[in-house]
C-alpha cells in the first residue's frame, strides 16, 4: 500500500467530519491530511490502518518520547510532570500511551524499556502534552480516541500558529502559507519567506516544512468523494403547521399560536400511534391563562360575578386596576396614620391626617382582595 492509499483511506474516514470543521477557517481537508501523515503516518496509524477499524487506530495514534536535553516544553522528564497537579494520573496514562503503541511499532517497544519514558503526543494530529496543564482533561479522559476532540484541538492551535506566523488570523491560505503555518504548529515558531527547510528534523536529513509540502501536493492529487450536508434537511414525518394569525393580535394570542406550532414540530418529530389522541394540552392551557390575567382580559372577553360585582360600567373601568389601586392606598394610608399628626399643623387644608387613614386604609384593603379575588376569578374561569 502506498502514501496515497493511506491519504485516500484518511479522507474517507474522516474528511465529512474534517470539511464540516473547517467551515469558515482558512484551513482545508487537504490541510489537515498532510499534518497527520506528518505527524503520525510512519509512526503510528501507517502500519495498522488496513488491518484496524478506524476507533482502533485511533487510539494508538500516540508517541513521541523525547524529553531533555532534546525537550525544552513542558513536561522535560517524569519528574517535572509528577511535579504539577493530577501529574501522576498523566504519567500513568502517558505510560500507558505508549506500552499500547509498543505493541505495533518496535521503535516504541525498545524505548518502552525504559521505565520512565512515556508519550508527549496524543491523537493524530500529535496534541503536545504541554497543554494538559490548561486542557488535562482531553488527556485524562484519552479524549484522541474521538476525531471530534482531535479536530476541534487542530483547528485551535491552527489558529494560534497563523497568528504567531502572520500576526493575525486569515480568511484563506496559499499552499506556501499553509506550510508556514504548520510550521509554526510544529515547531512554535517559523520564519516566514525563509522555506521549507524549518521545523522538526528527521533522521533522514529532511525538514517538517518539506515533508508537509510533499503530503500537501500528494493530497490535492488524491480526491475523494465525499458529502458534506448544506443543512439538517427537512423535518421527518408528515402533519401541517398552523400558520400565525394575520394582523396585531395580544400577547395571549400570539403565545398560544408560538405553542401551536411547537406542537406541530414536535409532532412530526415523534409521530404519534395509529388511534392513540394527541398529548394533553393542560399546561399549555395553564400557561394561556397566566398570560391572560397578566394581560388583564378574560378567555372571553366578558367580566365575572366577582370582578362585574358593581356592574359592566364600573367593572370594566377598574379592570385590571383594582389591586394597584388596593396596594398603593394601603401603604398610602399607613404612612399618613403614623405622620399625620405632624401634617396637621403644616397642612391644615385637609384636617386631620391620621383620621383621614384610619377611615380609608378598610376601604383600599377590601379594593385589594376584590382584584385578588377577581384575579382568582379569571384563573378559574374555563378556557374556550
Amino acid at each position: 500500500m502506498s502514501e496515497q492509499d493511506a491519504i485516500r483511506w484518511f479522507k474517507t474516514q474522516f474528511g465529512v467530519a474534517i470539511t464540516a470543521a473547517c467551515r469558515g477557517t482558512p484551513y482545508t481537508l487537504d490541510m489537515a491530511t498532510a499534518i497527520a501523515m506528518q505527524e503520525t503516518y510512519s509512526d503510528c496509524w501507517g502500519p495498522i490502518y488496513r488491518t484496524k477499524p478506524a476507533s482502533e487506530v485511533l487510539k494508538l495514534c500516540v508517541g513521541d518520547t523525547l524529553d531533555a536535553p532534546k525537550r525544552s516544553a513542558f513536561p522535560t522528564s517524569k519528574a517535572d510532570l509528577l511535579a504539577v497537579p493530577s501529574g501522576s494520573s498523566m504519567f500513568d496514562v502517558a505510560r500507558q500511551a505508549l506500552i499500547d503503541v509498543a505493541q505495533v511499532n518496535r521503535t516504541y517497544a525498545r524505548v518502552a524499556q525504559n521505565p520512565d519514558k512515556f508519550c508527549h503526543g496524543y491523537g493524530i494530529f500529535q496534541y503536545d502534552i504541554q497543554f494538559f496543564k490548561t486542557d488535562p482533561s482531553f488527556f485524562l479522559t484519552r479524549g484522541w480516541y474521538d476525531m471530534a476532540e482531535c479536530i476541534k484541538r487542530l483547528i485551535k492551535e491552527l489558529d494560534a500558529a497563523c497568528g504567531r506566523a502572520y500576526g493575525t488570523r486569515k480568511s484563506s491560505l496559499t499552499d506556501e502559507e499553509m506550510m508556514y503555518v504548520a510550521i509554526a504548529y510544529n515547531h512554535g515558531s517559523v520564519r516566514v519567506g525563509a522555506g521549507p527547510q524549518q521545523g522538526f528534523k528527521a533522521d533522514d536529513g529532511r525538514f517538517y516544512g518539506e515533508n508537509f509540502q510533499q503530503y500537501l501536493a500528494l493530497a490535492h492529487a488524491t480526491p475523494v468523494d465525499i458529502h458534506v450536508p448544506t443543512d439538517l434537511g427537512p423535518i421527518a414525518g408528515t402533519g401541517t403547521i398552523p400558520p400565525i394569525p394575520a394582523g396585531q393580535q395580544d400577547l395571549p394570542t400570539l403565545v398560544q399560536s408560538a405553542m401551536a406550532i411547537s406542537q406541530a414540530i414536535a409532532a412530526r418529530q415523534q409521530p404519534q400511534q395509529p388511534g392513540t389522541a394527541p398529548a394533553p394540552t393542560r399546561q399549555v392551557d395553564d400557561f394561556i391563562k397566566l398570560l391572560t390575567i397578566l394581560a388583564d382580559k378574560t378567555t372571553d372577553g366578558r367580566l365575572g360575578q366577582v370582578n362585574g360585582a358593581l356592574g359592566q360600567t364600573i367593572g370594566n373601568l377598574l379592570d385590571g386596576k383594582k389591586s394597584a389601586i388596593g396596594i398603593i392606598g394601603t401603604v398610602l394610608t399607613t404612612v399618613l396614620q403614623q405622620v399625620g399628626p405632624h401634617l396637621d399643623t403644616a397642612v391644615p387644608l385637609f384636617g386631620n391626617f391620621e383620621q383621614l387613614g384610619q377611615a380609608a386604609l378598610p376601604v383600599f384593603l377590601g379594593t385589594t382582595a376584590w382584584g385578588i379575588l377577581g384575579k382568582l376569578e379569571k384563573w378559574l374561569a374555563p378556557t374556550r
